[in-house]
């Protein structure tokens, strides 16, 4: 699955999953963590935008994101 990312720290990158995307809490390269949610999925061809969530409130200790696919390999981010 294909996300593309609208708004917040991560505007304009894209995420490739092995798995669907519930949406969660995503770090930028120094930047702080913003809630992503997905908001649309093109029927044409999959793929997903996910839309910056504004919270008011960080990322909550222990808060998991698993199966991300970044740099071309599967990882898991928690906020320690």
């Amino acid at each position: 699955m294909i996300v593309r990312f609208a708004g917040g720290p991560l505007a304009g990158r894209v995420l490739s999953t092995s798995a669907p995307w519930p949406g969660g809490w995503l770090k930028g390269d120094g930047a702080d963590w913003a809630l992503y949610l997905p908001t649309h999925r093109d029927p044409a061809n999959g793929i997903v935008l996910a839309e910056v969530q504004e919270t008011g409130r960080p990322m909550p200790v222990g808060s998991v994101v698993q199966g991300a696919r970044v740099g071309g390999r599967d990882q898991d981010v928690t906020r320690q």
